[in-house]
């Protein structure tokens, strides 16, 4: 909530009120973003939602080793990049830490933020988990983030996760995940 200015009244025989502005900060305001089930909070990550949202992509080396096709939805219902980062950026922090899909349902979501998750679908079809590390995930998702965005600042596709193929990554809306 912003204020113009903060009133402040005290009481000292008779009522004193002074006008007070507060200093403005210079933090935006960035959406919350939520891991998936099981996954580690921020907090014990150490980081913030803005610590995530401030950083804009991935390392060059780290992004760059993905080699698969990528497919980009056109005309649906597309989210904003800036979300879909800090999701991808959360995933990278988790490394080697398991980003598992179960037979049933099927899909879970890796990460939410503001209009974007991130999300992995269990392709294998043998009724059986899918398993990646999160790092491979977030690789898949960059690759997606990289890939298909729209001018607008949109994006929206899927892609395999980086080294299992039976375990699809999505950058979709909320409501799809």
């Amino acid at each position: 909530m912003h204020f113009r200015y903060l009133s402040i009244c005290l009481w000292v025989s008779a009522i004193t009120c002074t006008n007070a502005t507060p200093s403005p900060s210079n933090e935006p305001d960035y959406p919350e973003v939520i891991p998936g089930p099981g996954l580690p909070s921020l907090e014990s990550l150490g980081l913030t939602s803005a610590d995530l949202h401030r950083n804009r992509t991935m390392s060059k080396a780290f992004s760059d080793s993905a080699e698969f096709l990528v497919v980009c939805i056109a005309g649906g219902s597309t989210v904003s990049v800036g979300n879909a980062q800090a999701c991808v950026n959360y995933l990278a922090n988790l490394g080697t830490t398991d980003c598992g899909v179960p037979a049933n349902p099927g899909v879970i979501s890796f990460c939410v933020s503001g209009d974007a998750s991130i999300c992995g679908t269990n392709i294998w079809g043998n009724g059986q988990e899918v398993h990646s590390w999160c790092s491979d995930v977030a690789i898949s998702a960059q690759a997606i983030v990289n890939g298909c965005q729209v001018t607008s600042g949109q994006v929206e596709g899927y892609a395999p996760a980086a080294q299992n193929s039976n375990l699809q990554v999505d950058v979709e809306p909320l409501e799809i995940c």
